[in-house]
């Protein structure tokens, strides 16, 4: 993947190429990557790289990586740099054991700050074949790598099944403002489209991709995205945190309008907990959800010291002074599809 003459993306033959003032890259017209015609050999002995660190630059990783059960995860950050990158996401994500890679002399840094730190390249940690990590983090240094098929390719071999690589990339330039980039240290230039065909074409697929994530003031426009081995997907899905919803029973539900929102309490919560469900559509009423019977909202009023969950986005401001006038303190709380749905715990 590493030919030239071929997008290492989508493996198509580009059709021109532009010169910047840093050299020649290529451009491929189907997925819009570009890269550089010749490696250029950036010296990270006498002109290393520092681990951005900021709450702005900080906060993404936190929301994303707080939906998966990190305390179970054996984490290997490749490009560990000085560590300071992982000192924080350690502080902030609990994970089994966080490891590193670090070729540059910055890794004496990181020792301090991670368990492990490899001083080799992640081929030759590939190559050893003795390690399995459930997530492997790869933190805006994909695209200073020349051989980019062969630099993932080296993660399969230490993936654990149903592992996961993060990886964060600059979308383009990183910037609004300019639309080429000039860095010399970076070799390749991803769209949204080609880290997609990329990653499509070494057999993963992308289970969260979220764009506009900042990493400095030169790149405050970045991609960030989870991916998992097509084939692990077809045997265990992402180890999201979907807990049973916060609803603490008894229950009355206000609303049958959404099947999807009715399903998921069947499917979420213990279906004994449901006293009743109420709607004010006439056409609904005297029905019954998965066995439970649907009345008007009056019949609220039956119930004593129960919870009320406002099962709609549209209505909920509605509904909740509506619901207080025909029961008052017989709700003793209301929870709405927000609160249920909070992935944080």
């Amino acid at each position: 993947m590493s030919n030239s003459n071929h997008c290492p993306c989508c493996g198509e033959k580009p059709n021109q190429t532009i010169s910047l003032v840093s050299g020649d890259c290529y451009i491929c017209d189907q997925c819009c990557h570009m890269w550089r015609t010749e490696n250029i050999i950036y010296d990270y002995d006498n002109n290393p790289m520092f681990s951005e660190t900021s709450d702005a630059r900080m906060q993404p990783a936190y929301d994303l990586l707080s939906l998966f059960h990190t305390q179970n995860m054996r984490a290997l950050e490749v490009g560990v740099s000085d560590g300071n990158y992982a000192q924080l996401l350690r502080q902030n994500v609990p994970f089994k054991s966080y490891e590193g890679v670090e070729i540059s002399p910055r890794y004496k840094e990181a020792e301090t700050k991670v368990d492990v730190v490899h001083n080799m390249t992640i081929q030759e940690l590939a190559n050893r074949g003795t390690h399995q990590f459930d997530l492997m983090i790869c933190n805006h240094t994909l695209e200073h790598i020349w051989d980019i098929g062969d630099f993932i390719k080296a993660f399969d071999c230490l993936l654990s099944k149903g592992g996961m690589i993060y990886l964060e990339v600059p979308n383009r330039s990183g910037h609004p403002r300019f639309y080429y980039d000039e860095n010399t240290s970076h070799l390749h230039f991803f769209s949204v489209t080609s880290i997609g065909r990329f990653l499509e074409r070494l057999g993963y697929v992308i289970i969260d991709l979220r764009t506009s994530i900042f990493h400095n003031q030169r790149c405050p426009l970045g991609m960030q995205l989870l991916a998992m081995r097509a084939r692990d997907l077809v045997e265990k899905q992402p180890n999201y945190k979907l807990p049973p919803l916060k609803i603490e029973g008894p229950v009355v539900v206000w609303g049958v309008g959404s099947q999807l929102a009715v399903d998921d309490l069947h499917y979420q919560m213990n279906i004994d907990d449901i006293l009743c469900y109420v709607d004010k559509d006439p056409k609904k009423q005297g029905k019954n959800c998965y066995g439970v019977d649907v009345f008007a909202p009056e019949h609220m009023a039956n119930f004593d010291s129960f919870t009320l969950y406002i099962n709609s986005l549209l209505y909920e401001h509605e509904i909740r002074p509506e619901a207080r006038s025909i029961a008052g303190d017989k709700i003793k709380a209301i929870v709405t599809m927000k609160e249920a749905y909070d992935l944080k715990d």
